[in-house]
């Protein structure tokens, strides 16, 4: 009786590596779920006895990859390989956002690159509706992150082109869905029903700001912000500098909240909703500050106790205000300033209802400076070298600072500004002026008699 005739299995899905060869540019091998890309290109050198030798030089590498995961699920990953050198080895970097030229401009890598790994992405993860009208940096976002494309049909426009979400954790963006997404950028301890609607209206940046602040704040303040930047949003585009560093710089944000007490973050927080570009340049510069101190201390220790001005902020312009003035005292050591007749002859005068301080030390000019918001912490050299004499008008009754006066080594009084550069009355500096200056003068006349004898 014939038997039947031996039969091979063969798997369910057969493929062929394909290789496709770029001139000058590198060459693409395609596999069932994997696309790699190698620049190479070929080059020459001189050999010893003066030929010329050619041969290939590899560069840096690009994967595309939709294998399964240990759930099977399959997701567009992207990664990418440095090139070695004498000097630094190969390094694998993930691109989980993929770099900011390809979302800009699907012209870095070649088409070829592109095609294959569309191809790729046909065979494995399959494509979202309506791929054939996006560009090819969009569709592989999309794919890519789902928790993206499906802020994209909820008519969110521009979150697939848009700027990197450089601290919103990967997992999140792969997330399907909001709930997913705020456990993976919030924590489960944080994670309620409020907050996942909050961040499923909020935008992204929005978002950024919020996960780096709730360490900081109660979860009660994050839900009330993100709410309050949907009903009153911020062009992000237009407010935010990219020389800012566009969010590199969102963790330095985010520890200015530990600077002033819990009381005060609330406030600071609920300011940022709807601010403007003028506004958010004292958050800038405020952060600039932080990172500068941090960085001339080689320790944050220093934000253990912030100065009292810090802590006791209530704005970002008194934020600002209060490290720029930390950061000059960081760049500029205390010194004395010297005494001299003419000082010690004006300091304790009383007129007006005033009475006349003569500066002692560099770290005073900055407190005038900073009460009154003028300049006179910058004649510091000037003052140390007695090329001129700096002086402070305070109440006799309350000891507050109304004025800053500068006076020149004639004796004449050739500044005298309040708050703001602001004049005071003439009721003020008239009689003021009259007394420091005939102080002054019989100073300098005693010297002249002294000098003459």
């Amino acid at each position: 009786m014939p038997t039947a005739p031996a039969t091979i299995a063969l798997p369910a899905q057969h493929w062929v590596d394909r290789h496709t060869v770029i001139p000058e540019r590198g060459i693409i091998i395609e596999k069932f779920d994997t696309v790699t890309f190698t620049e190479s290109q070929t080059r020459t050198r001189p050999l010893k006895d003066g030929r010329e030798v050619s041969y290939w030089y590899y560069g840096a590498r690009t994967f595309f990859s939709a294998k399964p995961t240990k759930s099977g699920e399959r997701l567009l990953r992207i990664r990418s390989r440095s090139a070695a050198t004498r000097n630094k080895p190969s390094v694998m970097t993930e691109s989980w956002e993929q770099t900011r030229h390809l979302l800009d401009n699907d012209r870095t890598f070649p088409p070829e690159l592109l095609e294959a790994a569309t191809r790729m992405l046909h065979r494995t993860t399959g494509v979202p509706e309506g791929h054939e009208t996006m560009k090819k940096s969009e569709l592989f976002r999309a794919v890519a992150h789902p928790y993206l494309l499906e802020l994209a049909k909820a008519g969110q426009d521009g979150i697939l082109t848009g700027p990197r979400h450089r601290h919103i954790p990967a997992r999140a963006l792969r997330a399907k869905t909001a709930a997913e997404f705020t456990t993976a950028t919030f924590g489960v301890r944080r994670t309620r029903k409020d907050l996942v609607k909050a961040v499923a209206a909020a935008n992204m940046f929005d978002v950024q700001i919020a996960r780096e602040a709730a360490k900081h704040v109660e979860v009660d303040w994050l839900v009330e912000f993100l709410r309050a930047s949907v009903a009153t949003p911020t062009d992000w585009a237009k407010v935010r500098k990219f020389g800012w560093g566009g969010e590199r710089e969102l963790p330095s944000f985010g520890k200015l909240f530990a600077l002033v007490p819990p009381q005060r973050r609330r406030r600071l927080l609920m300011l940022i909703p709807g601010i403007t570009k003028d506004g958010f340049r004292w958050i800038e510069d405020a952060v600039y500050s932080y990172k500068t101190l941090t960085d001339a201390a080689g320790t944050e220790a220093w934000t253990t106790t912030p100065p009292p001005a810090v802590a006791q902020a209530k704005t970002w312009r008194e934020l600002h205000d209060a490290l720029a003035s930390t950061v000059r005292r960081f760049r500029n050591m205390n010194l004395p300033i010297p005494s001299h007749p003419v000082t010690d002859a004006v300091d304790g005068i009383r007129a007006a209802g005033h009475i006349i301080e003569a500066a002692r030390e560099t770290d005073q000019l900055l407190d005038w400076g900073d009460q009154m918001q003028h300049c006179i912490a910058s004649y510091r050299s000037q003052a140390i070298s007695g090329h001129t004499y700096l002086l402070a008008v305070t109440n006799e009754e309350t000891g507050g600072l109304l004025a800053n006066i500068e006076l020149s080594t004639d004796g004449k009084v050739r500044q005298f500004y309040g708050r703001f550069n602001a004049r005071p009355d003439a009721e003020i500096t008239d009689p003021v002026t009259v007394a420091v200056e005939r102080a002054a003068q019989q100073v300098l006349a005693q010297q002249k008699m002294l000098e003459a004898a």
